[in-house]
């Protein structure tokens, strides 16, 4: 479908599939591989479903949920619900696998002090 094709190379590889809440939610349509800051390579399947970041509604207008830091967010929800490795280096991982993709320094090193900072509730239910 050409709207799906638009929407995929739109947000990198994520096809929106629909709205929850108050919030657009969207599918991998290929595997993401990563490599984490312990050396490890970590695999986000197809089919995986995000959000994208975790942006309170109020702060949307200047931080959008997708962006360049769109597939850092994805992999780092994915390790925060399946619990892998600790918290801290989820965190950490998210910091840099923005900065691979072109996030500057100041948005990432924001966007990581809210997921230290919220993040605890997520990471404990």
């Amino acid at each position: 479908m050409i709207l799906e094709f638009i929407i995929e190379t739109r947000h990198r590889g994520l096809l929106f599939i629909k709205w929850q809440a108050d919030q657009p939610l969207y599918k991998l349509v290929e595997p993401i591989i990563l490599r984490r800051s312990n050396g490890e390579w970590i695999t986000i399947p197809k089919g995986t479903v995000t959000d994208g970041a975790s942006v309170p509604w109020m702060l949307r207008w200047l931080f959008p949920q997708m962006g360049k830091y769109s597939k850092a967010s994805l992999a780092h929800d994915y390790l925060y619900d399946n619990r892998i490795g600790s918290r801290a280096d989820a965190d950490w991982d998210f910091y840099l696998w923005m900065r691979q993709d072109g996030v500057p320094q100041w948005k990432a090193v924001l966007f990581t002090l809210a997921v230290v900072i919220g993040g605890k509730r997520w990471w404990e239910t």
